[in-house]
C-alpha cells in the first residue's frame, strides 16, 4: 500500500492505497489529550515524536474529526515501515494546519515543536 500526502491551503488529504482521508486541524482538546497520552507537556512533544505510536496518535486525532469511523487501532496498520518519511511529512502538515509549526532541528538533530 502506498501513502501519499496531498497538501492544500488550509487542509490536506492523505491517500492510503485507494482510500483518501481529509485531515483536520488539532484542537486544544486534542493537544490536551495528546499531552496526557504522551505523559508530557507541549514543550516535551519534540521528545514524544521519537515514538512512532505518538506520531500515529496525532495523525489519528487529526483524521477522526472528518472520518468518525476510523479507529486508533487501524491507524498503524494503514502505514508501512517504508512510509515513515511520508508519515513525517503528514505529521508536519497536521502541525502546520493546526498552527503549530514544527521547530527547526536543534544541535542534536531532533525536531522540537
Amino acid at each position: 500500500m502506498s501513502l501519499k500526502v496531498v497538501l492544500g491551503e488550509s487542509s490536506s488529504k492523505v491517500k492510503v492505497g485507494d482510500k483518501e482521508f481529509e485531515l483536520s486541524p488539532l484542537t486544544l482538546g486534542d493537544i490536551a489529550e495528546a499531552e496526557e497520552k504522551f505523559g508530557t507537556d507541549l514543550e516535551g512533544f519534540g521528545n514524544a515524536f521519537k515514538k512512532v505510536k505518538n506520531l500515529l496518535f496525532l495523525v489519528y486525532l487529526s483524521l477522526k474529526r472528518k472520518n468518525p469511523a476510523i479507529k486508533l487501532e487501524s491507524i498503524g496498520d494503514m502505514f508501512q515501515v517504508s512510509d515513515l518519511s511520508e508519515l513525517n511529512v503528514l505529521l508536519t502538515n497536521v502541525l502546520n494546519i493546526s498552527g503549530m509549526q514544527a521547530a527547526p532541528k536543534n544541535e542534536q538533530g531532533t525536531a522540537g515543536v
